[in-house]
């Protein structure tokens, strides 16, 4: 790559920087942050049908379980030591002709500023719909 196809590259990125973004994550109660993000750009993943919404949505493909397996075994973070389902959690979805979803558990209820730092974290519109869900509140995404 020389130099001109590489500040094209990074203009053409520079568009692409307030773009929503969709996937996964986890709030930290003690130090009131979100951790353990992961994400993709809401453009490039396809929308697929889901019993879980009346429309086809799309999301990370990347399950809260296989993310915490993985940092748990790398060791670097200790708060990925533990049930993975006992630590608050979420998801972010695109509904199609809906909007965004942020799909939380009820620990919200006791941290509702987390959507604004999910909404900052994930680039999201103010018009986003927060969905309460089974996440983080010690049930198995599994069941």
């Amino acid at each position: 790559m020389n130099r001109e196809q590489a500040l094209d590259l990074m203009e053409n990125n520079l568009d692409s920087q307030d773009q929503p973004l969709l996937g996964t994550f986890w709030y930290d109660k003690h130090n009131d942050e979100l951790f353990g993000i992961r994400t993709v750009y809401a453009d490039e993943i396809p929308f697929y049908e889901s019993s879980l919404f009346t429309n086809k949505i799309k999301t990370s493909k990347l399950l809260h379980k296989t993310i915490w397996s993985k940092e748990h075994f790398r060791g670097k973070d200790k708060r990925f030591n533990g049930n993975y389902t006992l630590v608050p959690r979420g998801r972010i979805f695109e509904v199609e002709n809906e909007g965004f979803v942020i799909c939380v558990g009820s620990w919200i209820k006791d941290f509702p500023h987390v959507i604004d730092l999910v909404k900052d974290e994930f680039q999201l519109p103010d018009d986003v719909k927060v969905m309460i869900d089974s996440l983080g509140n010690g049930f198995d995404e599994e069941f």
